[in-house]
């Protein structure tokens, strides 16, 4: 809600209260959003900076018309800070000061102090963080550069080997070159529906003649380009609707409703309708082909209360207690489990001997969940012979003695096992 009201208020200042309503309604109704917005997330926050950034860097745009340097460079500033905060909620954001930098240096008159505050502002604002991971991992991504070599799970599950086996050039080169595939071939998820990637994308072959709004419009092509290579390289070929978190182009949203409405009230103007009253309708149309994924899930049949499989909350609050707060616990879904149960948790290594090698010489492991995340793969390409090929009998269920966790028992929500506990004792009494 932040998010748009700041949106509108960019919109009326760039263009008129026509297209601002327009483009907000736009955002509204588009179903991802509201997907993102009930997730819990953080593209909702960079929503809101972006749409920030963007009102910012509007206003330099403006001042600079007016030759009022001061204001020009204040603004600037403005937008540097949130393209800062953008960059430390999701590094591939980085794109947003990029932008901003190129910006800087053709757009104003005082291009070097421009230039420098878009620089030394954002660098000011990371270096803490960044300095803080070099610190505790000697990366100043921390392991956030995994996501970009990983194509499955196996590396993140991996212990006892070196990671230069998984890394190189020729990896980067191909994460990058399936990502883009990807995403174009499902750029209407990507961007919400159909109607707003392909009007922005005609709206490229308008001139805008103000030039604040045409200058903007290519330090936002210049984000959303780099944008869409930084997050190639962590989407790869995975499906953006079953991997919701690796969208990173949503954030996209705000400049591509921007220029789409403006582009189409420019086409309805030059429609010259007897009445400005006969572009409700028009407005309508458009308003309601964005809104139908989003009006089919409304009147659907309730959905249900979980995410179910493999995420089923009351039974992993239910197991909490089962495990001391020192004690630790592997499962195929850590991050859940770690929330929910509020216990250290560990991914289930890609080998045994991994398993093995960290129960007895680093730490032991008390308790290990199996869940739907995994029973409900393909049989022969994703278990037998896929990243949990060595847990293969664990979850087919065939030979559970086969773990130094001997006691072992299902859980709820069905009798079919779907969750499967292993510990080092019964706890369960």
């Amino acid at each position: 809600m932040g998010a748009i009201a700041v949106f509108y208020v960019w919109m009326i200042r760039a263009f008129d209260d026509r297209v601002a309503l327009l483009a907000s309604l736009l955002i509204v109704v588009t179903d991802l959003v509201w997907q993102f917005a009930i997730s819990g997330l953080n593209v909702p926050l960079l929503l809101l900076l972006v749409s920030g950034m963007g009102a910012a860097w509007n206003e330099a745009l403006r001042a600079e018309e007016d030759e009022a340097d001061v204001w020009a460079l204040v603004w600037i500033g403005v937008a540097a800070v949130l393209g800062a905060l953008a960059f430390l909620t999701r590094y591939s954001m980085m794109a947003f000061p990029l932008a901003l930098m190129f910006g800087a240096a053709f757009s104003f008159r005082q291009r070097i102090p421009a230039l420098v505050i878009t620089v030394l502002v954002p660098l000011l604002i990371a270096a803490p963080w960044l300095l803080r991971n070099m610190q505790l991992t000697g990366n100043p991504f921390g392991f956030a550069w995994v996501g970009i070599y990983a194509f499955d799970s196996v590396l993140w599950r991996t212990f006892g080997e070196h990671p230069a086996a998984y890394m190189g050039l020729k990896q980067l080169v191909k994460a990058v070159v399936f990502g883009l595939g990807n995403q174009l071939e499902n750029m209407g998820y990507f961007f919400g529906g159909f109607l707003l990637p392909g009007v922005f994308f005609a709206s490229l072959l308008h001139t805008f003649r103000n030039s604040a709004t045409q200058m903007s419009r290519w330090v936002w092509l210049i984000a959303a380009v780099l944008l869409v290579l930084f997050n190639a390289s962590v989407i790869k070929q995975a499906d953006p609707q079953v991997f919701l978190e690796l969208n990173g182009l949503i954030v996209l949203i705000p400049i591509l409703a921007a220029y789409s409405a403006a582009f189409l009230y420019t086409l309805m103007d030059r429609l010259k309708l007897p009445s400005n009253i006969l572009q409700i309708p028009l407005v309508v149309l458009i308003v309601g082909l964005q809104l139908i994924p989003l009006g089919i899930k409304v009147v659907q049949k309730t959905p249900p209360r979980f995410a179910y499989p493999p995420y089923f909350p009351p039974v992993l609050f239910f197991i909490k207690d089962w495990l001391e707060p020192t004690e630790l616990k592997s499962a195929d879904i850590p991050w859940a489990t770690a929330w929910y149960c509020d216990r250290v948790s560990l991914w289930i290594p890609h080998r045994k001997k991994d398993f093995y090698e960290l129960n007895d010489f680093k730490f032991r492991i008390s308790a290990m969940l199996f869940t739907p995340e995994t029973s409900n793969r393909k049989m022969l390409t994703q278990i037998q012979m896929g990243e949990y090929a060595e847990w293969a009998p664990l979850i087919k269920r065939t030979k559970l003695e086969d773990l130094p966790l001997p006691f072992v028992t299902a859980l709820p929500p069905n009798p079919e096992q779907d969750y499967l506990y292993f510990s080092d004792r019964v706890r369960w009494k």
